[in-house]
């Protein structure tokens, strides 16, 4: 994520714009790319994406990006909505974390792991995603605050080949 994506999630977070209102525009934007293509084309006036702006957007968020098309960084518009997320849970003391797996998880183990997480990392809620990865062949593999946690089977094989070779 670029530096400038980190600024503009940042500037979102500080303008107060709801959680809700963020979310649904990056749902939005990942359903209908073309509006990305539109807002970016050097072709189309200006008046014209500030038009379908206020048709689709309102408020502070209509405003904020009609500045990034502007500068025209409406490429890093979904990249800000990713670091607005990420400094949204640091603010509010979530942790995103993400989970692989081959079966699905009970629900003992998720909040098995979900309390290590608390008390690992110091916060207060932790948001596990969990995904389907049948290369593991058996166990998981945890990520969460730039750290893995490999106990999976195939990460033993390849600590197994290390020890070996």
């Amino acid at each position: 994520m670029t530096q400038t994506a980190n600024n503009y999630g940042r500037v979102l977070y500080e303008l107060s714009i709801p959680n809700k209102e963020i979310e649904a525009s990056a749902e939005l934007l990942n359903k209908e790319p073309r509006l990305i293509e539109f807002l970016k084309s050097p072709i189309i006036a200006r008046k014209h994406k500030y038009a379908v702006i206020d048709k689709v957007f309102e408020g502070k968020l209509a405003v904020f990006i009609k500045l990034i098309c502007r500068y025209g960084k409406v490429e890093q518009l979904t990249e800000a909505f990713e670091a607005y997320r990420e400094y949204y849970a640091k603010q509010h003391g979530i942790m995103r974390a993400q989970v692989y797996v081959v079966k699905p998880l009970r629900e003992a183990e998720k909040e098995q792991m979900i309390q290590f997480l608390k008390g690992r990392f110091s916060c207060e809620e932790v948001l596990l995603e969990e995904k389907q990865d049948e290369n593991l062949l058996g166990g998981y593999l945890l990520k969460a605050g730039g750290m893995e946690y490999d106990h999976s089977y195939e990460g033993r094989l390849r600590q197994l080949e290390k020890k070996l070779t």
